[in-house]
């Protein structure tokens, strides 16, 4: 019978040694941030921050992010609209998230809330889970 193999990041190791930061950046009253001690939170966190920045807002990265906030302003049909911030969403994390395989992405228009669902696995660190957002109109 064979054995499942699959990988521990090295940085999980050690949970005194912060591997990233956490949304929102602000810190606590010592001015220190709020730091990510394992690979799923900052992948998580890397996946917020691709999908919540808007394209041409990173100097130097212009092309880093998404263009959801400027479709839920467009004069078009919420299907088409939910179906246009699948394929941003799918786009983006193909150039910058690439260690990512989406499962689905379900965009839903409510009143004045588009919800967000991204489902997403990581092989290499036998990882898989979703990231609900909501952003406003």
């Amino acid at each position: 019978m064979a054995r499942k193999v699959f990988k521990i990041d090295p940085l999980d190791l050690n949970k005194d040694i912060g591997i990233g930061v956490g949304l929102p950046m602000g810190g606590d009253k010592f001015g220190k941030f709020n730091l990510l001690y394992n690979t799923k939170d900052q992948i998580l966190a890397s996946l917020k921050n691709l999908i919540l920045t808007m394209k041409g807002e990173r100097i130097m990265e212009p092309e880093f992010g998404t263009n959801i906030y400027r479709l839920l302003f467009e004069n078009i049909r919420e299907d088409i609209l939910e179906k246009r911030v699948r394929q941003d969403i799918i786009s983006s994390c193909k150039r910058w998230l690439p260690v990512l395989i989406i499962d689905y992405v379900g965009a839903k228009i409510n009143e004045h809330t588009l919800s967000i669902t991204v489902a997403f696995k990581v092989p290499d660190y036998n990882l898989k889970d979703e990231l609900k957002l909501e952003v406003n109109r």
